[in-house]
């Protein structure tokens, strides 16, 4: 199996499935975990898509101040919402002078363990995470679609994908996924591959309006802010996990339990993920 090819969906720069990652003898299963930027808004035809892909659940990792300036476009559509900031403040912080990537992840990991397991915890069950802006009744979308809702519950994935996002789907979205994917035993290889990736989806059209936008809070000092924006430094990853794995040969499961995962989730997570 291999990840879902999402490039002709438009509304997006960062918009991929992490399906066909292995771990061990296992495979990611594709649709069921998917990354991305927070979008604009979508047509029917993107709407469309993303239900073709299986995804049913969307997990928006911003802050209130952040979704105030670009409003979700998927609780409107059916999807079905969960608002969970992983620390509030976000869009500030992308001002705040002497910020860099590595302190902010060093931050994350000390002072953000609960919320980000509360996200890995909604990746394995996203139907009973207490999910907010859901829209009732039958979910509309095509033929694929319906059959992905109708897939095994033996098999994880009935419940439908997951999108996870934040502003650039980069830096908690990606410890989000880095945690859920070395937690069923991905490669860390191929876990900080993925990440690293971010970058070149970030640089043009998007990067130069984020710093078109942070020009009004900072003026010309904005382009010295680009390393938070959008590079996504494979050490970097390393350093974090290094953090949060601590030598441990269960990656970081032992983190996720110390910020109240049980191992009966982290079962289900498994069940869902691989094949």
């Amino acid at each position: 199996m291999s990840a879902l090819d999402l490039s002709t969906v438009l509304g997006f720069a960062n918009l991929r499935d992490v399906g066909g990652l292995t771990a061990g003898t296992s495979t990611v299963r594709p649709g069921i975990l998917l990354r991305s930027d927070a979008p604009g808004p979508l047509d029917d035809a993107a709407l469309d898509a993303l239900r073709a892909a299986g995804v049913r659940h969307v997990l928006d990792l911003r802050d209130v101040e952040e979704a105030s300036h670009q409003p979700t476009p998927f609780a409107a559509a059916g999807f079905d919402v969960r608002s969970l900031p992983i620390f509030t403040g976000s869009a500030r912080s992308f001002a705040t002078v002497g910020t860099s990537l590595r302190a902010m992840y060093v931050s994350m990991a000390a002072d953000c363990g609960r919320t980000l397991t509360e996200a890995v915890r909604f990746v394995a069950s996203p139907g009973a995470a207490g999910a907010v802006g859901t829209a009732g009744g039958d979910v509309p979308g095509t033929a694929a679609a319906a059959a992905a809702v109708r897939r095994s519950a033996a098999d994880g994935s009935a419940a439908g994908g997951v999108l996870v996002h934040c502003t650039a789907g980069k830096d908690r979205t990606g410890l989000t996924v880095a945690l859920a994917l070395r937690a069923v035993g991905v490669a860390r290889d191929d876990v900080v591959a993925n990440y690293a990736e971010t970058e070149a989806r970030l640089r043009g059209p998007w990067l130069d309006a984020k710093l078109e936008l942070l020009r009004r809070f900072v003026g010309d000092d904005a382009e010295s802010y680009t390393e938070v924006l959008v590079t996504s430094p494979a050490e970097v990853l390393e350093e974090f996990l290094d953090t949060v794995e601590d030598g441990s040969r269960e990656a970081t499961r032992p983190y996720l339990r110390a910020h109240g995962m049980s191992d009966d989730e982290l079962a289900r997570l498994e069940r869902r993920l691989l094949t």
